[in-house]
């Protein structure tokens, strides 16, 4: 079922309602090849039976309590070089929401684009880019927000809802258009080419910033201090023998 909001300027005026889907950026990628879609259109579903995560993780999501949708952009601003930034303004968009519901709560992004609330994962993202030449020419947004969920399975044990912190429940839906303009938000400043202020807000909401923290480059593990992320998204630790290790996509994780 499609429906229209006219609450933002174009992030989730047209939306694509599913019942239950494997993934909604396999749906939305899958429909890509064969319709042409306009840019903020969303694919929701009430039911992911195999939501994708980072490192070929699954996103397990209750039915009904919580947001998992897939929003297409078409940044064909955007330089390939600089598709890290479009990762920021996402997770920008994704903590900006959650200050709002959460104002007690100490909301971080966890490198490269998960979504800390008080020290567990109430959020993760999954963007999947399509490159023309130079330029990305679409992307596929995947969100999952944990909204009214009260109980996560043993694998999920430093996961955590927005109703578990606030103490009460949401009406999905206008949790959902709430996100929809906040991404926007973020969306328009990579747009309108504001990289300093993303790039400066996002290092400052980085989860365990100048902290010894536990990682694993999935191998062995090893103490760290998170000292900053490249402009391309390259993750800058320092070992405790003061030796600079970096790192990139899927070669190392930070271990709650």
């Amino acid at each position: 079922m499609t429906v229209r909001s006219p609450q933002t300027l174009f992030i989730g005026n047209n939306i694509i309602r599913l019942n239950d889907v494997d993934s909604t950026n396999s749906f939305a990628l899958s429909l890509l090849r064969n319709t042409e879609m306009e840019e903020g259109a969303v694919i929701t579903a009430h039911a992911q039976t195999l939501g994708r995560g980072q490192r070929g993780n699954t996103w397990f999501s209750e039915p009904g309590k919580n947001i998992t949708c897939s929003i297409l952009l078409k940044p064909n601003f955007l330089n390939i070089n600089l598709q890290f930034d479009l990762t920021r303004a996402i997770a920008l968009g994704l903590s900006d929401l959650l200050n709002d519901l959460l104002p007690s709560s100490a909301i971080n992004i966890k490198w490269p684009n998960d979504i800390i609330a008080d020290g567990k994962k109430i959020a993760g993202i999954l963007i999947e880019n399509v490159i023309n030449g130079t330029r990305v020419s679409t992307s596929v947004v995947g969100i999952g927000l944990n909204v009214n969920q009260q109980h996560f399975g043993i694998d999920a044990a430093h996961a955590v809802s927005i109703s578990q912190l606030a103490g009460k429940e949401f009406v999905v839906e206008e949790v959902q258009q709430q996100l929809f303009s906040h991404v926007e938000a973020r969306y328009l400043q990579l747009r309108a080419g504001k990289l300093d202020k993303l790039r400066s807000e996002y290092h400052a909401r980085l989860f365990k910033l100048d902290i010894i923290a536990n990682y694993t480059d999935y191998k062995n593990t090893f103490e760290a201090k998170l000292e900053s992320v490249s402009n391309e998204g390259i993750l800058f630790l320092r070992d405790l023998d003061g030796k600079e290790r970096r790192f990139g996509f899927h070669e190392v994780g930070m271990m709650f």
